[in-house]
């Protein structure tokens, strides 16, 4: 009699099976999911050679041109009336919540524009919450049309994920076809298609537990060749980026799969096919890891396995500076916990808000982003902010959690898996929760941009797409509505086209003009690069900023006065748009005391700059220092001095700090305080006066 209820069971399972439960689709929305795949497989494996920025910025425009066009289509279908239904997960409210906050707190921003579009090469402002947003909209009903989708999707980023890696390890062996020049890590690490190891490693946090996941849930011996190759290939990557967070990460999802198939197992939920194929995994992940530990060792790479896992137990050197970075971050949250700052203005502020241990460990190094997602949040968009976006973490993990139950057992708590397929849907569920965890342990220390958070929101969408919440909405809009809906989206995608088309256009002329930077005789063609690239991005400093550098270091090599004058209007163009950049303020007191030796009235000019950068940046020594410089000129000595002091002590190995400070005394006719100033700078600089 058992055996006959098992029997129908399987086969009531085969029917299901054979009847696979779709929504009506349209040309619209299979545009749309074409898109979707599309972004998937390309995001992480885009990058461009012809502008500055040759990551994250073409890797965010084309996000949201593709996005653009899915809103589009989304709309054109419910316009034409082929969308009967849409799906709708309430956690979507949770984030539309921390949508409409981020607005909020951006049009209340310290830097208006800064938080509209983000910082430069992070680009995490509003316009990226609100791309998010709508990828995850169009994404869950997509999807919940056809769970094979998500099957498919997973698929394709497998592929993208082979070719990211590939290349990496490939740099990580000395093969790079592309030659990058010097670069800000150590040789040998991966960066592949991301332009830095750790957003690297962050993407392949990501990818690896879908890869792990797949491998574990297929029985076709082609499509098991395809799972062990790119979790092969993903985490020999990772290990290559030599990023200890992402090691952590990696193993995390490792136990996490152990312990999941092993509750499945003992409930029979899963077969014994299953755990040998994670045992087999797991086995050649662990000879992959000690071989290139060896191999590492025996190459003497400048980055070896062995010595990053020493580093992991170490509390100094850069786990000690992304201490200062948190706390700075808390200092921020501090002063507005309401609202925040504003979206991405972590760079802009954080020189505000470092501690005095900050210019001990990394006095020269900017920190342009919390380097833990939390903090980053909150600082931008305040503790409201945080929560909406916690709140929909913490209902995308539940909603996953019981999808996994739900798909393994039936509702008296019993197994019902009886074919490869549901085994299959259950691998990519058990997969999408665990990259979900696993990136989110990343982001504890770690970076978010596009090239790696794409693959986070495509957890989100392929978990909430067959929560148990689920819904379906029935547009029932008027006719004249339907056309101001698609007449409105129509107007928005040209605007963001056109938008993010100057963008790029304008990063090919900064480009150009940064080749000539510091040279006199191609001044005039950079200029025009700089005013044609302002033309097409007016809101980003770094540009105008460039050709007041560029100004300045001409007038240093030749003396002409005129370039000062071109100097300090660009400064005072890129401070207008910035006002709490540090960089520019600097380079702005530094030509207003070349201007001084001219006119005895830009000394006071660089005085009140100097003050007032000193006083919003207590703790950078830089602020000290150029104010110590400022006082000396002004012949304010004894100010100087104590101006000075504060450098040092924020900064303790700053040689110039010591060398203007033996000035000031030898100026005072204290000769023995300024030899012994002038010998603590000469062992930090031994060139210091012979420039």
């Amino acid at each position: 009699m058992a055996k006959k209820k098992k029997a129908e069971k399987k086969r009531e399972y085969r029917n299901k099976e054979k009847q696979v439960e779709t929504a009506s689709t349209s040309i619209f929305d299979k545009i749309n999911y074409f898109l979707l795949l599309s972004a998937i497989f390309l995001i992480p494996i885009i990058f461009v050679t012809f502008i500055y920025d040759p990551f994250d910025l073409m890797k965010n425009v084309v996000f949201r041109i593709i996005v653009s066009f899915m809103l589009l289509f989304y709309i054109l279908d419910i316009y034409l009336g082929k969308k009967k239904e849409i799906f709708f997960h309430p956690a979507a409210y949770l984030m539309i919540a921390f949508v409409l906050w981020t607005a909020y707190a951006t049009t209340d921003s310290v830097v208006f524009w800064t938080s509209v579009w983000g910082k430069y090469r992070r680009f995490e402002g509003l316009v990226a919450f609100i791309t998010y947003l709508v990828f995850l909209l169009i994404a869950i009903d997509v999807f919940s049309r056809d769970r094979r989708r998500i099957e498919t999707a997973v698929k394709v980023s497998l592929f993208s994920a082979i070719l990211v890696s590939t290349y990496g390890i490939l740099q990580y062996l000395g093969y790079d076809i592309l030659k990058w020049g010097s670069l800000p890590f150590e040789e040998r690490r991966s960066f592949a298609t991301l332009g830095n190891p750790a957003l690297l490693a962050g993407y392949l946090v990501a990818v690896f537990p879908l890869a792990f996941a797949y491998s574990i849930f297929t029985k076709n011996l082609i499509s098991f060749s395809f799972g062990v190759i790119s979790t092969l290939l993903t985490f020999t990557c990772l290990i290559t980026a030599f990023n200890r967070t992402s090691w952590l990460a990696a193993a995390l999802s490792i136990f996490c799969m152990v312990i999941f198939i092993w509750f499945l197992a003992r409930k029979r939920a899963v077969g014994t096919w299953n755990v040998r194929n994670m045992a087999i995994i797991v086995l050649i992940l662990v000879s992959v890891f000690i071989a290139l530990s060896i191999h590492s060792q025996m190459q003497k790479t400048p980055l070896t396995v062995v010595k990053r896992i020493e580093q992991m137990t170490e509390f100094g050197g850069s786990f000690a500076h992304r201490l200062e970075i948190w706390k700075a971050g808390l200092r921020m949250i501090y002063k507005e916990p309401f609202n925040g700052l504003g979206p991405d203005t972590f760079r802009s502020t954080s020189r505000i808000y470092q501690g005095e241990k900050y210019g001990h460990i990394a006095a020269d190094i900017v920190a342009d982003n919390a380097h833990n997602y939390e903090i980053h949040i909150a600082a931008g968009t305040g503790v409201i902010g945080l929560l909406f976006f916690l709140s929909f973490l913490i209902y995308v993990f539940f909603e996953a959690v019981r999808i996994i139950y739900q798909k393994s057992f039936s509702e008296n708590g019993k197994a019902h898996i009886f074919s490869t397929k549901d085994l299959a849907s259950l691998g990519v569920n058990l997969g999408l929760l665990i990259s979900f965890l696993a990136y989110l342990f990343q982001m504890i220390t770690s970076v978010s941009v596009i090239g790696s958070t794409i693959m986070w929101w495509f957890a989100f969408t392929g978990i909430l797409s067959q929560g148990k919440a689920l819904k379906t909405l029935r547009p029932s809009l008027k006719q004249s509505h339907k056309v101001a809906a698609l007449v409105g989206t129509v107007v928005i995608v040209l605007v963001a086209i056109i938008l993010n088309v100057s963008l790029v256009i304008a990063d090919h002329y900064y480009l150009v003009a940064k080749r000539y930077t510091g040279y006199p005789e191609f001044l005039s063609i950079q200029e025009e690069n700089i005013k044609k690239a302002m033309r097409f991005n007016p809101w980003l400093w770094d540009i105008p900023g460039e050709m007041a550098r560029s100004y300045y270091l001409s007038y240093k090599s030749t003396n002409n006065v005129e370039y000062l004058d071109s100097a300090l209007s660009y400064a005072l163009l890129a401070e207008s748009i910035d006002k709490n950049e540090a960089d520019i303020k600097s380079l702005l007191i530094q030509i207003y005391l070349e201007k001084g030796l001219y006119d005895k009235g830009s000394f006071l000019e660089a005085e009140v700059v100097a003050s007032e950068m000193a006083k919003m940046m207590p703790h950078h020594y830089v602020s000290w220092l150029l104010l110590g410089e400022v006082y000396y000129f002004n012949q304010k000595f004894e100010k100087a001095i104590e101006a000075l002091e504060n450098a040092i002590r924020n900064n303790p190995y700053s040689a110039q700090s010591y060398y203007v400070a033996s000035l000031c005394y030898r100026s005072l006719g204290d000769n023995q305080k300024a030899a012994e100033f002038l010998e603590k700078a000469r062992k930090l600089d031994p060139n210091i006066d012979k420039e």
